[in-house]
């Protein structure tokens, strides 16, 4: 029998591209054997690395970020024979992404038109006209003369609270978002309730 002691081709159109800081993707044109190429060797930064049997390869290991990689690439035969290495190809990763969290500094625009409505002695209606904010609104601030009494979800509020007939309240509103941003106080609105009305 006739020993094989042929190498194959050198691998030539050795490509490297970095697709992210931990991956390089490697692509080089077949060699040729007189029996048959059985697969090639990857080298990076002259270290061997793995065998592989098709043209390309995708490298994931021991990769940094801005840092500078060179490959080369051998093929070898089943009889054990193997070709000279490639030309070095030299590729530089990119630097890492960072994600910077952005903080919400922008407070909600300012409430306007509120509008009350006394109801009866015990009951005051109030609404307004929604505000708007870059990132969204969450709610609203209620205030009876100058007192934080609640937090809506909606333009709009009944309070029955701490009422009595005959006497004026001043409403203010103020909107928030999820960041804890407040706008300034809507504009006062006064509204008098009702005297009690008795049935003899």
């Amino acid at each position: 029998s006739t020993v094989d002691s042929t190498s194959p081709s050198t691998p030539s159109g050795l490509a490297a591209t970095a697709i992210s800081s931990t991956q390089i993707n490697l692509s080089w044109i077949p060699s040729t054997d007189n029996v048959v190429v059985a697969g090639y060797r990857v080298y990076r930064d002259g270290t061997y690395i793995t065998s592989v049997s098709t043209t390309s390869y995708v490298d994931k290991g021991k990769l940094a970020p801005s840092t500078t990689f060179t490959y080369t690439i051998s093929a070898f035969d089943a009889a054990g024979n193997n070709s000279s290495l490639s030309g070095p190809v030299s590729v530089t990763t990119p630097a890492a992404v960072t994600t910077t969290a952005v903080t919400d500094t922008q407070a909600p625009s300012v409430p306007t038109n509120l509008t009350t409505i006394a109801v009866s002695s015990s009951q005051i209606n109030l609404s307004w006209t929604s505000s708007t904010d870059n990132a969204g609104v969450s709610g609203y601030k209620v205030y009876r003369d100058g007192t934080y009494i609640t937090s809506v979800s909606s333009a709009s509020y009944v309070d029955k609270g701490k009422l009595a007939p005959s006497t004026t309240f001043t409403y203010t509103v103020s909107a928030f978002d999820a960041a804890g941003n407040n706008s300034a106080l809507s504009s006062p609105v006064s509204v008098t309730t009702p005297k009690n009305t008795r049935k003899k």
